[in-house]
C-alpha cells in the first residue's frame, strides 16, 4: 500500500474546544482571582467602616463569594470562602486583630462563609457543565451540518472522501487515513490518495481487524494495543465500505465526546458513499438497461431492414436464372434498387459508429451548389415521382467544412423528405446567408403532413422513426445529420412551415476566405 505524503500536523481546533481547552484557566489563575477578589472586598469594608459595623462588611464577602462561584470552581471559591472568614474576622471583627469569636450569631456567619461556597460552588458547577455539555453539542451539530451540507455536493466517491479529508483537518484539527474496500479483492483495503497522514503498518493491520470484524479499535481503547491512531468503520446500510484511522499525535488522547463526534463523522461519510455506490450503481443499470434496449431496437430494425431488399434479390435472381430468353430489364431494376437500400442501410451504420467514435471534420473550402448538386445525384432514384426545387441565393459564400459530412447530412434529410412526402410532392432544397448571425444555412422541406409537437420533441433521437408502421429506415439519417453538422460547430433545427409541409434547416458558421479557389 503506498504512503501519502507526511504534512505538517494540523493544529487542535473543534476537538480542542470539546475538551474545553480553550476557556479554561489554569487553577493558579483561579486562586489569584479569588485572593483579588477578597481583597477589594476587605477595600469596600474598609470604606463603609465608619458607617456601619461588621455585619454589613460580612455581607460584602458573601455576595463576592456569590459573584466569584459564577467564574471559578469550586476548589477557589472555597479558598475565598475561607480566606474572606478569616479577613472579616481579623480586621473588623471585634476584638480586632485577633480570631476569636465570642457570640453564636459571629460563629453562624463565619461557617455561614463555608456554607454558602460550597452550596454556590455545586450549584454554579452544574450549571457550567451544562452549559459546556449544550455549548459541545451545537458546536457538534454545526460540525456535522456543515460535513453534511458539503458531502451532499460531492459528485463521485473520490470527492467525498477528499472532503471528509479536508473537513476532518478544518474542523477537528486531525488527520486521515482512508482505507477503502477494494472491489476487486474481497477482504482487502486499499489506502485511498485523499489520505492525509503516513499510516504504518501497525496501523493498517488494525485497520484490517476492524474491516473483518467490523468493531472499533486503537490506541483509545481496548481492542487493539500499540496503534498510533483510532480507528473507526466506514459502515452504512448493513455495508462495511471501509476504515477511517485518526492520527493520534504524541502527548494527546481523545477522550469519550471527541471521539462520538469523530463516530459521528465516520457514519456521515459513511452515509455519502453508500449514496454515491447507490447513484453509481443506478446509473450504470440505467446505461446498461438503455444500451440493452438500443441493441434490441438495432437488432429488430437491421434484421427487418435488411430481409426485404435481401428477399427481392433473391426473387429477382432466381427469375433471372429460370429465363431461357434475354434478361428482364425490370429484373435488373429491382435488383440495383434493392442494392441501393443496403448501401443507404449499411452507409447509415457505419456513419452512425463513426459519431460514437467522435467524427472530426476534415475541412476545406466548398461550393454550396455542389454539395446540393451531389446529394440530389446520390438519391436520384429515391425523389422518382417528385418535383425538386433549387434556389440557391446568387453570390453565395463557399463553406469552410467537409464536403463529404456535408453531403451526407443533406442526402439525409432529402432522403427524410422523399419518404414522407409521397408523389406528386414538391421538395424545395435552398441556401443562403444570415449576415447579422454570420451564419449560412441550406434548408430542405417538403409539402408533406409536418411535425406533430410530440413528432418534433424526439425528431433527432436514434432509432425514432416517425411512421413506424412504414417499411423501410432504421430511424438513424436525422440523428446522423446532426451529428455531421455539429461536427462543423453547426445546427441542425426543424419546423412546420406555414403552408404546411416540414423544413430542416442547417446553420454554419459564416468563415471569410482570402480569394475563391481556381476551377
Amino acid at each position: 500500500m503506498s504512503q501519502p505524503p507526511n504534512s505538517s500536523a494540523p493544529q487542535p481546533s473543534f476537538l480542542h474546544r470539546l475538551k474545553g481547552g480553550t476557556g479554561a484557566s489554569s487553577p493558579a489563575r483561579e486562586y489569584l482571582a479569588a485572593s483579588l477578589a477578597i481583597a477589594t472586598a476587605t477595600g469596600f469594608g474598609f470604606l463603609i467602616r465608619p458607617w456601619s459595623d461588621y455585619w454589613a462588611v460580612a455581607v460584602i464577602y458573601l455576595f463576592m463569594i456569590v459573584l466569584l462561584s459564577l467564574r471559578l470552581g469550586q476548589g477557589p471559591i472555597l479558598f475565598a470562602a475561607a480566606l474572606g472568614a478569616l479577613t472579616w474576622d481579623y480586621l473588623f471583627f471585634p476584638p480586632l486583630f485577633t480570631f476569636v469569636l465570642l457570640r453564636f450569631e459571629d460563629w453562624m456567619m463565619f461557617f455561614l462563609f463555608f456554607a454558602i461556597a460550597i452550596v454556590a460552588g455545586r450549584l454554579t458547577g452544574r450549571i457550567r457543565q451544562q452549559e459546556q455539555s449544550e455549548r459541545q453539542r451545537a458546536q457538534r451539530a454545526t460540525a456535522l451540518l456543515q460535513l453534511t451540507q458539503l458531502l451532499a455536493s460531492a459528485q463521485s466517491a473520490d470527492e467525498v472522501l477528499r472532503t471528509a479529508a479536508d473537513q476532518a483537518r478544518e474542523l477537528f484539527g486531525a488527520r486521515l487515513a482512508l482505507l477503502i474496500a477494494d472491489p476487486a479483492r474481497p477482504g482487502h483495503l486499499t489506502l485511498h490518495p485523499a489520505t492525509s497522514y503516513a499510516i504504518s503498518e501497525t496501523e493498517q493491520a488494525a485497520a484490517l481487524r476492524i474491516f473483518r470484524a467490523h468493531g472499533e479499535s486503537g490506541r483509545s481503547t481496548r481492542a487493539v494495543t500499540g496503534g498510533d491512531g483510532l480507528h473507526f468503520p466506514l459502515a452504512a446500510a448493513g455495508r462495511l465500505l471501509g476504515v477511517m484511522a485518526v492520527e493520534i499525535p504524541p502527548g494527546r488522547d481523545f477522550p469519550l465526546a471527541q471521539r462520538d463526534v469523530l463516530a459521528s463523522f465516520a457514519a456521515q461519510i459513511a452515509v455519502a458513499l453508500e449514496h454515491e455506490r447507490l447513484r453509481a450503481a443506478n446509473e450504470s443499470a440505467r446505461v446498461q438497461t438503455a444500451s440493452d434496449q438500443l441493441h434490441r431496437a438495432l437488432l429488430d430494425s437491421v434484421s427487418h431492414e435488411l430481409k426485404t431488399p435481401l428477399a427481392v434479390i433473391a426473387s429477382a435472381a432466381e427469375s433471372l436464372q429460370a429465363a431461357t430468353g434475354p434478361a428482364d430489364p425490370a429484373l435488373a431494376g429491382e435488383i440495383h434498387v434493392a442494392a441501393q437500400r443496403l448501401r443507404r442501410l449499411v452507409t447509415n451504420l457505419l456513419d452512425t459508429t463513426r459519431l460514437d467514435a467522435g467524427v472530426r471534420a476534415q475541412r476545406d473550402w466548398c461550393d454550396a451548389a455542389d454539395l446540393v448538386n451531389a446529394a440530389l445525384k446520390s438519391i436520384a432514384d429515391v425523389r422518382a415521382g417528385r418535383t425538386v426545387h433549387v434556389r440557391l441565393d446568387p453570390g453565395l459564400p463557399l463553406v469552410h467544412g467537409d464536403s463529404d459530412l456535408l453531403q451526407q447530412a443533406l442526402v439525409n434529410l432529402m432522403h427524410n423528405a422523399c419518404r414522407h412526402a409521397p408523389p406528386p410532392a414538391e421538395i424545395t432544397v435552398s441556401a443562403g446567408v444570415d449576415e447579422s448571425n454570420q451564419r449560412i444555412w441550406l434548408a430542405v422541406s417538403d409539402t408533406g403532413p409536418g411535425l406533430s409537437e410530440d413528432l418534433r420533441a424526439r425528431l433527432f433521437e436514434r432509432f425514432f422513426r416517425g411512421q413506424p408502421n412504414r417499411a423501410g429506415g432504421l430511424g438513424l439519417g436525422l440523428s446522423i445529420a446532426r451529428g455531421f453538422v455539429e461536427a462543423h460547430g453547426g445546427s441542425l433545427t426543424a419546423e412546420n412551415q406555414p403552408g404546411g409541409g416540414a423544413r430542416f434547416v442547417i446553420l454554419l458558421p459564416l468563415e471569410q476566405h482570402d480569394s475563391v479557389p481556381a476551377e
